[in-house]
This record gives C-alpha cells, sequence and structure tokens, in this order.
C-alpha cells in the first residue's frame, strides 16, 4: 500500500467506500496475486479529479516497477501523461499505432474519429425570465442511510440549458428521479410552473 501510495482504510465497509476507494482495493487485490499484466477500462470514467490523477501516478509508479498496463481511454490529456505507445483503434479495426512523445492530442483525436476536427463555437441565446422549474431544499436519503440530495436547490427558467455537473453517483440520479416524480423527496419542494407538484404523480406531471 506505501510502496504505490493506494491509501485504504482496510476496515471501511465496501458499500460506503468511494468508487476510487474500491478501485484502490481491486489493484491491491491484483497486485497481492503478483500480476505482471494489468488491463485498465476506463478506470477514471467516474473519479474525481484528485482520484484521477492518483491513479496515474500509480500507474506510473507500477511501471517503474516493470508492470505491463494496458490503459483502455478515449482521454487525451490522460493518454498523453502516462502512455508511451497509443493504438487507435475504430469499428473494430487497428488504424495505427502513434508514439505518444512525436504524437500531439490533435493528431490522435483524428484517428480517433476518422477526420479532421473543426473547433464549434456556441451561439449562446438568453434564456426567458419565466421560472418553469423549481427544486427547493429537497432532501433524499440512499439506501444503507446514505445521503442522495442534500438541502438541494435548482430554478430553471424557460429557454435555459442547465448542466448537472458531478462524478457519477453523487445524486444526479436521485435529482432526475425526483423531478420526474419516480421519487419522492424526503423533504423539500418542486414546482413546476409555480405549481408545487411534489407529490403528483408521473403521468400528470407528463400531461403538464
Amino acid at each position: 500500500m506505501d510502496k504505490y501510495h493506494l491509501e485504504l482504510d482496510l476496515n471501511k465497509i465496501t458499500s460506503k467506500a468511494t468508487v476510487g476507494e474500491q478501485q484502490r482495493a481491486e489493484i491491491l487485490k491484483i497486485l497481492y496475486r503478483n500480476a505482471e499484466i494489468l488491463v485498465f477500462d476506463e478506470p477514471t470514467a467516474v473519479l474525481t479529479p484528485m482520484e484521477i490523477d492518483g491513479l496515474l501516478n500509480v500507474m506510473l509508479e507500477l511501471q517503474k516497477d516493470g508492470k505491463t498496463i494496458i490503459f483502455i481511454t478515449h482521454k487525451m490529456d490522460e493518454i498523453k501523461k502516462v502512455v508511451n505507445t497509443a493504438t487507435v483503434l475504430r469499428l473494430g479495426q487497428k488504424i495505427g499505432e502513434f508514439d505518444m512523445k512525436s504524437t500531439s492530442v490533435d493528431q490522435l483525436a483524428e484517428a480517433m474519429v476518422g477526420r479532421k476536427l473543426v473547433e464549434i463555437k456556441n451561439k449562446y441565446e438568453k434564456p426567458s425570465d419565466e421560472v418553469v422549474l423549481e427544486v427547493k431544499n429537497v432532501n433524499v436519503s440512499k439506501k444503507h442511510g446514505t445521503t442522495g440530495l442534500y438541502d438541494f436547490n435548482l430554478k430553471i427558467n424557460a429557454g435555459e440549458i442547465v448542466a448537472i455537473a458531478g462524478i457519477e453517483g453523487n445524486g444526479q440520479q436521485e435529482i432526475t428521479n425526483v423531478i420526474t416524480g419516480m421519487m419522492k423527496p424526503d423533504g423539500g419542494k418542486v414546482f413546476m410552473k409555480g405549481s408545487d407538484i411534489t407529490k403528483v404523480s408521473v403521468a400528470k406531471r407528463y400531461s403538464k
């Protein structure tokens, strides 16, 4: 654990461990079995930025010890940080191998998608002042007693595009379920165009 900086509370119950902690436990199990080849399939998809940095550093430490690593990912910055050689697959075919010391992110991305990438600039339209959806002080509990949402507030205007940003498993599913009526909150209210729909059925919400 100390050698590869895989900090882990060995007494923690798995259901209460973060995705990053569960991942570190799996790596330790593999190393305990003296595996020489390790395969990581999109390992950073649900990690926090800090956990991603930690995992990439672990990979570099494993490399120093002579371990062979197959790193499956589509994230360019991560490839540039740790990969020696990148093999690009597209539609099941090998497109080529690239030495990452001499290959740019743009070159690799173009090989992945099969065409030259063009930057697209969005033209943002100012949304209306009309509030169509409001979530007020919503609380939701998950299984095992963990918190799904805590005192969550959200206000969305007509014609507005709102992003719910965050790592998977941090309340996004609960937000969706509460708004659509699939889940009743433990506390708080949901309003649509000023009307309280907290206890309104899914069917009636769609009719609105």
